[in-house]
């Protein structure tokens, strides 16, 4: 993924690097098994849009994120372009090893139509969810509205509708639980 949020396909990343498709394929293979980055599989089930099929790609480490985009400071983090998808990164990441950790298959996906709709994380544990990641610190009931129309997409009344966000207090809004980042642990036991 670049930094406009954009999914890169390895032919565009190996022309960005000028080596070959399998060349990169290899590299990030071999990133991949070292558990320096994970791949997130797209959510492609029967829905009544077009799913992008490619999957993301997120680095397994924050600060080795921040280190490659030369964040070196929180006060840096919070005033740069790069901040929601670092967010988001360590979202993610911190859902992957703790479900891991746990003896726990992550059960991870993300959905993007090739319209631009997009929830970053789809998780099937206890129940399915659609979750949010946001780097504000208020809540908001707009960040919840992508998470809700999937649930509509999908049909299915079982689906949740969570949003992670930087607030101290976690709560719920119209259904949707808004997590706290000081819950985000005992959300994903």
């Amino acid at each position: 993924m670049d930094h406009s949020g954009q999914l890169l396909s390895m032919d565009s990343i190996a022309r960005e690097a000028g080596v070959s498709a399998p060349t990169i394929e290899k590299w990030l293979s071999i990133l991949e098994g070292s558990f320096i980055i994970h791949f997130l599989e797209p959510d492609t089930g029967s829905h009544s849009r077009k799913p992008v099929k490619t999957p993301k790609l997120y680095f397994t480490d924050s600060g080795l994120l921040c280190h490659l985009l030369r964040i070196a400071s929180k006060e840096e983090l919070l005033l740069s372009r790069h901040k929601g998808a670092v967010i988001e990164t360590f979202v993610i990441a911190e859902f992957l090893k703790h479900r891991v950790n746990s003896g726990k298959a992550p059960q991870l996906s993300f959905f993007r139509d090739k319209y631009g709709f997009e929830v970053p994380a789809i998780a099937d544990w206890n129940h399915p969810f659609a979750m949010e990641i946001a780097s504000r610190h208020a809540p908001d009931a707009k960040l919840a509205g992508n998470t809700r129309r999937y649930a509509g997409l999908r049909g299915n009344n079982e689906v949740r509708s969570a949003v992670f966000y930087l607030g101290d207090i976690s709560m719920t809004i119209n259904g949707t639980s808004y997590v706290s980042w000081k819950d985000w642990e005992s959300f994903i036991s």
